[in-house]
C-alpha cells in the first residue's frame, strides 16, 4: 500500500514523516500493477456475459437460415442438370490423360514426341484389353501404372484413347 498524508497543516521542519516498516514507497510500476489487478477483479455486469452468448447464438442461427436456400438451389440444379460432357469415360480419360503424366510422354492428345510414340490408331490397332494391358503392367519403354491409377481410371482412359484417330490431310495441289 502507497503511503500518503493528508494534512491540513504544514509538517514541522524539525519532524519528518517516516513510512512504518510493513508499507512500501509508491512506484510507477506499483501503482499500475495495482491498478491492473483491480481491473481483473473489477466484477462484471450481471447476464453480460449471457447476452454475449446469446448474441453468438443468434448470429450463428441467422447465417445458417441464410445460407439454407443457397444450398437447396444447389443440390436441386446438380440433381435436375443432365450429364455434362466431362461425366463421360471418354472425357474423363481425357482428364486422366493429361493429370496422369500420359501427355508429358505421348504430347497433347496423343500427336506423339521424342520419348514415346502416337497414340492416334491405338484404338484400332489393339483391342481394349490389350490397352489396358499396356498402361497396367507398363511396356518396353513405358512404366506400369497400376501403382496410380485404378481399374475405373484405366478404363476412362481406354475410352479416350480408342477416340483418338489422326486428323485427315487434304492432298496437296
Amino acid at each position: 500500500m502507497c503511503m500518503t498524508s493528508i494534512t491540513t497543516e504544514p509538517p514541522s521542519p524539525t519532524r519528518q514523516l517516516v513510512p512504518p516498516p510493513s508499507v512500501q514507497p509508491c512506484s510507477k510500476r506499483a501503482l499500475a500493477s495495482r491498478s491492473s489487478k483491480r481491473l481483473a477483479q473489477r466484477p462484471r455486469r450481471p447476464g453480460s456475459n449471457q447476452m454475449t452468448q446469446r448474441s453468438f447464438a443468434l448470429f450463428c442461427f441467422l447465417a445458417l437460415v441464410m445460407m439454407c436456400p443457397a444450398f437447396a438451389s444447389a443440390a436441386a440444379v446438380q440433381a435436375t442438370a443432365p450429364a455434362s460432357p466431362a461425366s463421360t469415360p471418354a472425357s474423363q480419360g481425357q482428364q486422366q490423360f493429361a493429370t496422369a503424366g500420359c501427355e508429358h510422354c505421348h504430347g497433347e492428345n496423343g500427336k506423339g514426341t521424342e520419348r514415346a510414340p502416337a497414340l492416334l490408331n491405338v484404338g484400332k490397332r489393339l483391342t481394349a484389353a490389350q490397352i489396358v494391358s499396356q498402361i497396367h503392367d507398363g511396356g518396353k519403354s513405358m512404366p506400369a501404372f497400376s501403382d496410380l491409377l485404378d481399374a475405373d481410371q484405366i478404363a476412362s482412359l481406354v475410352a479416350y484413347l480408342q477416340t483418338l484417330h489422326p486428323h485427315k490431310t487434304r492432298p496437296r495441289r
